[in-house]
């Protein structure tokens, strides 16, 4: 280990034998992964209740 960080008050989170991973996502992706979720979960309950459940899904309250 280096002197210097020996002598300050530095005190590293992980040794210098533990390995550095890390995970890079562009900004991009994880903008249309953050609007994708909600708007295909939106789709799904949709087609779900007009496949499962037609006449409850269609009908309006005017008669």
């Amino acid at each position: 280990m280096n002197k210097a960080k020996l002598n300050s008050d530095y005190i590293p989170l992980l040794g210098d034998d533990t390995p550095n991973y890390r995970i890079r996502i562009s900004f991009s992706k994880l903008a249309w992964f953050t609007v994708a979720l909600p708007f295909f979960g939106f789709i799904f309950c949709v087609l779900w209740s007009i496949i499962y459940n037609f006449a409850h899904a269609t009908s309006t309250h005017c008669q």
